[in-house]
């Protein structure tokens, strides 16, 4: 699934096709395709899923490698990475270390890589291409796969991963993340997203408060930006203080069912 295929109103730019053809041209069919999740919920959930994603994926057939973006020291409830790497990606993209030092192979058919710092060294003036996939596709790790995911997306950073990224948003059904949503929906349409944005919806006790969030996000992305959006799913989500009977707060990240991974997973393969 691509964002290109669901759209017939705007098509990607022709400096992004050809150089995607290009590389097509040069590499064959052999280039992974690369999902980039974008998210407006908490930096732990944000990690979690892309995790999740990941699995679900591999455990699939699929080989994948995971790139999280999302900074360490915003995390609240992990105490550590699951999978650790001396490396950040960034430092690969800039031509630092060599790549196969920044990417860990956790699983089989599974493989990680942190790129919290990737910002760093894009506004240092140092990353440089080739792109992600095609780097993977020379070290020959032979991807069917490759999900990003983030928390702060970085329009300028977008095109050092693919030049042509599949873009997912996450976005929570709580009012007070539209915000945030609209921002990170501002960043991709600047990094030339085609549209329409595919958004997944995550929280909220049934299909109603889903849906009414995802018009009122509709509405304001219409409004502000000026695109359009399609809806993939929407996941219920309870709260950690819903579970113990708390006021909304500290505890107010929500508990992501499985179910959310393999959506997410099905609209990447599929």
């Amino acid at each position: 699934m691509s964002n290109s295929e669901n759209s017939s109103s705007k098509q990607p730019s022709i400096g992004n096709t050809d150089q995607a053809e290009g590389l097509r041209t040069l590499f064959g069919s052999n280039l992974p395709k690369v999902f980039f999740l974008s998210s407006s919920l908490d930096p732990d959930s944000t990690a979690a899923i892309g995790l999740g994603v990941a699995h679900a994926l591999r455990k699939s057939g699929f080989k994948i490698l995971l790139v999280d973006e999302v900074s360490f020291h915003d995390r609240q409830r992990l105490s550590a990475q699951i999978y650790t790497t001396k490396y950040d990606l960034g430092q690969a993209l800039s031509n630092l270390v060599s790549f196969e030092k920044t990417v860990l192979q956790a699983e089989d058919s599974l493989w990680f890589t942190t790129a919290s710092r990737v910002r760093h060294y894009f506004a240092s003036k140092q990353v440089a291409r080739p792109s992600l996939d095609v780097r993977t596709q020379e070290n020959g790790l032979g991807l069917d796969y490759i999900v990003v995911v983030s928390d702060n997306p970085v329009h300028a950073v977008l095109p050092f991963y693919s030049a042509n990224l599949n873009h997912i948003v996450l976005a929570s059904s709580n009012k007070s993340s539209q915000t945030k949503t609209i921002a990170l929906l501002n960043q991709l349409m600047i990094g030339g997203a085609d549209e329409p944005i595919s958004i997944m919806m995550v929280g909220g006790n049934d299909r109603n408060e889903g849906d009414t969030a995802y018009l009122a996000l509709a509405e304001e992305a219409s409004k502000q930006l000026d695109i359009s959006l399609n809806l993939l799913h929407w996941v219920g989500a309870k709260s950690l203080s819903d579970f113990n009977g708390e006021a909304a707060g500290a505890q107010a990240e929500p508990v992501i069912p499985t179910s959310l991974f393999r959506h997410i997973a099905h609209q990447i393969s599929s």
